[in-house]
């Protein structure tokens, strides 16, 4: 592909992602918008901790909730970082059968 027209491919996506972003916000229920600040989601967290919740799967609340604090994290702190091919074929997969291994 010319590099013109990766530009302007790029430059559609992006607005297509914006626009769909921006057009789902605006379709909340104004009194939905409240839920989606840090406030009322410490708040709700502060609910869950006096409750007692029952998971269905491998994970418990407290791995669950981990989970997505660090995605949360990582995701604004630009993590993971791109590694070149050569540490993905070498280092990467031996980190990864070590980790993979550990699950067990």
């Amino acid at each position: 592909m010319k590099r013109r027209q990766f530009v302007k491919a790029s430059l559609a996506s992006g607005a297509g992602i914006i626009g769909i972003g921006a057009g789902t916000f605006l379709l909340i229920e104004e009194s939905s918008k409240e839920s989606l600040t840090v406030d009322f989601a410490l708040k709700k967290l502060d609910e869950l901790s006096n409750e007692n919740l029952l998971n269905l799967g491998e994970w418990n609340p407290y791995q669950i909730f981990t989970h997505c604090a660090q995605s949360i994290e990582f995701s604004m702190s630009q993590f993971p970082e791109h590694k070149s091919t050569f540490f993905k074929n070498t280092v990467g997969k031996l980190a990864f059968q070590f980790f993979h291994l550990k699950e067990r």
